[in-house]
């Protein structure tokens, strides 16, 4: 079976990658938070970085409204944070922008990027961390399969 939405809580870094290939719905999204709200390492003022750039993501507007009220209720989810969404093409981009500019009643502030170095960054994370965050998602990749 393909994990198609899979993450890694690093509380050394204080740090949540996730990683979405092959297709990601909001059903899919909504059934990965649930999961990761309950990992015992998960922490909700730890920043995280979203890895976009193998999933096609098929949402549409209600489905982003949709998503972001099922955060609200769940106060675990809507911490002080800094998230890294990593995306590669127009569409993730679209979507994850569109996701960006209807958070306003969330206190996590988001940004795109292109790059894991400039993800990084904006986590709060040097460059000497970047190969340990790349090798988690190499890891997840293998397990995708």
């Amino acid at each position: 079976m393909i994990k198609t939405a899979q993450y890694k809580i690093l509380p050394e870094m204080k740090i949540i990658i996730e990683y979405f290939s092959v297709e990601t719905v909001l059903d899919d999204m909504i059934s990965h938070r649930k999961v990761l709200i309950q990992d015992n390492n998960y922490n909700p003022n730890y920043n995280f970085v979203t890895d976009f750039r193998d999933t096609n993501l098929n949402f549409s507007e209600s489905d982003l409204l949709s998503y972001i009220d099922f955060a609200k209720t769940y106060p675990n989810m809507a911490a002080k944070r800094r998230g890294a969404i990593l995306t590669e093409n127009p569409k993730q981009t679209v979507i994850s922008h569109l996701f960006i500019l209807n958070l306003d009643d969330l206190p996590f502030i988001v940004d795109i990027f292109s790059t894991m170095d400039a993800a990084l960054r904006w986590v709060g994370l040097s460059s000497t961390y970047k190969e340990i965050i790349e090798n988690e998602i190499s890891r997840m990749k293998i397990n995708a399969r």
